[in-house]
């Protein structure tokens, strides 16, 4: 979840409109201007009444209605730009504040707005660029040294940020958008306690303020305290019910809470309000994704590259949802892309290395685990993944000391427990995988793919009464999960070899096969799966007496270990651990696929 934070600087700080300029409408005589103004005027002040309650639709309207009447009216522009903003529509916002620094050079606001849509746009130097030139016009304006810490923050200027944070709050010490800046820059160093001091005293100074609320609410999230950010950004719906961003940072602490469902409805309120917000489109993604809707997610983050290519976290969400559908590949090169934008993102890493990690390259999955840990030592997944890469490598020491420190950092993390339960398994410590295994299942109880888990640690054991139980459980559990459904039967099927059923254990068997061909006829580049017949082949080999058949079975494991292989699935440890059939162990075509394993 922290990386939907930092990466979210662009967020607006805040609405400037401490507005000093005299004459409204540039270069006219006080008595027509006067004249000139009062309609326009009216509408100006019904535009001021609307945007306190984030009726920025309402808000163009009343601005356009200005300008037909007064065309060169500074504040219409503004405060139009100023609206498209907060909805998103960055190149409007852009196009209306050139009109009113035209209009008006000595009008702060202008500048202070285009800049905002700037910081959006992740056009950081040009962000930078208009604050000075408010800062010319204004030099103790704290809106314009808020708004300029802001894009000094995004460019990872953090120095020149907290500079700018303490002019800011020199000049405006009561001003909650400038302890709202500091709060971004602090998030932006992952520093989200002290982010959240500042963001107390933001919500004491804009107690009306949604923005001050909603600043909290990240600081919450940051911290894991998603239950509080929520109940901070439903106190920001009450002042702002229709500003997009703070209905997706409630789906961002959703999402925390695994609650993807109130995540996808939020998310879809934050894009009915600012249908080009990419965040919303970012954080949905990341929902589908929780829900394993790998496709929806997709298609979210392709959108979320469309409006924000400049955003690492629209090429991050597209890497998690072409991880999820099994393009590593693609994952990997969505990945690179965010990379160049924000070389230190601990989860573009992450997701890069577990990519991989899947593709096989062992050594280039370690190095950029090890760099997310450089950058972000509490990334649960990040010491899970090299945990497994550690696993992968036979370095089972490591692979145990990794999942451990994941699991003192998220004792609820279920796949640690059931991770370090397998590694166990392969250590034959049989104890402390059933311990393990225990606890994920106290953690999810309907976990088919942990009480499979724990049948194969009986398996290993040789308590073949203990299999039977745990396997009944888990094909019950499994539903659409085939993968866990072939591995319960091959746990099945051994019991039964050892117990003497061998036609119980050829049924199994037999099972096993059928389930993992019909998954190869839809997926028939799925390195697990072909990894999957292949043991169904193996037991089929060991309960067959006719040496012509067992031959041929044979030949149809050795097919799809190759192809297992190939897609880089399976490595030497798998080959070794996982696949254990006498029969095809003694066979002199094992060491050649042995010899194809990385």
């Amino acid at each position: 979840m922290k990386r939907l934070l930092i990466c979210g600087i662009a967020t607006l700080v805040g609405a400037c409109t401490a507005t000093t300029s005299v004459n409204r409408v540039a270069k006219e005589p006080e008595r027509q201007v006067n004249s000139a103004l009062r309609p326009a005027l009216a509408h100006i002040n019904k535009a001021k009444s609307l945007k306190k309650f984030g009726e920025w639709d309402s808000v163009v309207v009343e601005c356009s209605e200005a300008l037909k009447k007064e065309p060169r009216l500074v504040e219409a522009w503004q405060g139009r730009g100023e609206a498209y903003v907060f909805k998103a529509e960055y190149d409007k916002a852009i196009s209306d504040c050139d009109k009113a620094i035209e209009y008006g050079p000595e009008f702060v606001d202008g500048w202070v707005t285009r800049a905002q849509a700037y910081a959006f746009k992740s056009e950081w130097l040009k962000a930078v660029a208009d604050c000075n030139q408010a800062l010319e016009v204004a030099p103790k304006s704290a809106e314009a040294w808020a708004a300029r810490a802001v894009a000094a923050a995004g460019m990872d200027d953090f120095k020149m940020a907290m500079e700018d944070c303490e002019k800011a709050l020199e000049f405006g010490p009561r001003l909650a958008e400038a302890w709202m800046a500091r709060a971004r820059a602090l998030c932006c160093k992952a520093d989200f306690k002290a982010a959240l001091e500042d963001c107390h005293k933001a919500v004491e100074f804009g107690p009306e303020n949604a923005k001050a609320w909603l600043a909290r609410a990240r600081a919450y999230c940051g911290l894991d305290e998603f239950d509080n950010a929520v109940a901070d950004c439903d106190k920001a719906l009450q002042f702002g019910p229709k500003q997009a961003d703070t209905w997706a940072t409630r789906a961002k602490a959703y999402c925390g809470k695994d609650e993807f469902d109130k995540a996808i409805a939020d998310c879809n309120n934050a894009l009915k309000f600012g249908p080009k917000y990419v965040d919303g489109w970012v954080t949905r993604a990341k929902a589908h994704c929780g829900k394993q809707q790998f496709d929806k997610a997709l298609a979210d983050a392709n959108k979320a590259v469309q409006l924000g290519p400049r955003q690492a976290e629209s090429w991050i969400a597209r890497a998690d949802a072409q991880f999820g559908k099994g393009a590593f590949d693609k994952a990997a090169a969505d990945c690179q892309k965010a990379l160049e934008i924000v070389p230190a993102s601990a989860d573009a890493l992450t997701t890069r290395g577990r990519a991989f990690l899947y593709l096989g390259e062992l050594e280039k999955a370690r190095d950029d685990l090890d760099k997310a840990l450089e950058f972000d030592a509490k990334n649960v997944t990040a010491w899970n993944g090299r945990a497994v890469v550690f696993r992968n490598l036979g370095e089972f020491e490591n692979s145990i000391r990794d999942y451990t420190k994941a699991i003192e950092l998220d004792p609820t993390f279920v796949r640690g427990w059931s991770n370090r339960g397998r590694t166990y398994r392969d250590m034959g410590e049989f104890d402390k995988a059933l311990a393990d295994y225990d606890k994920a299942l106290q953690l999810d109880a309907g976990n088919a793919v942990n009480v499979e888990g724990r049948a194969a640690v009986q398996r290993a054991r040789k308590n073949w009464e203990g299999v039977l139980p745990d396997v009944e459980r888990a094909l019950a559990l499994a539903k659409e999960d085939v993968e866990c459904k072939i591995y319960a039967h091959l746990d099945r099927a051994a019991a039964y070899v050892g117990l003497d059923k061998l036609d119980d254990a050829r049924r199994d068997a037999q099972s096993a096969y059928d389930l993992s061909k019909a998954h190869l006829k839809k997926n028939p580049s799925d390195g697990w799966a072909h990894f999957a017949a292949a043991c169904t082949c193996a037991w089929q080999a060991e309960l067959t007496a006719d040496p012509e058949s067992q031959e041929g079975i044979r030949v149809t494991a050795f097919t799809h270990l190759e192809k297992a292989v190939k897609t880089g699935s399976i490595s030497k440890v798998h080959l070794n651990t996982d696949l254990d059939a006498s029969l095809l162990r003694a066979d002199e075509r094992f060491r050649r696929v042995l010899d194809l394993a990385k």
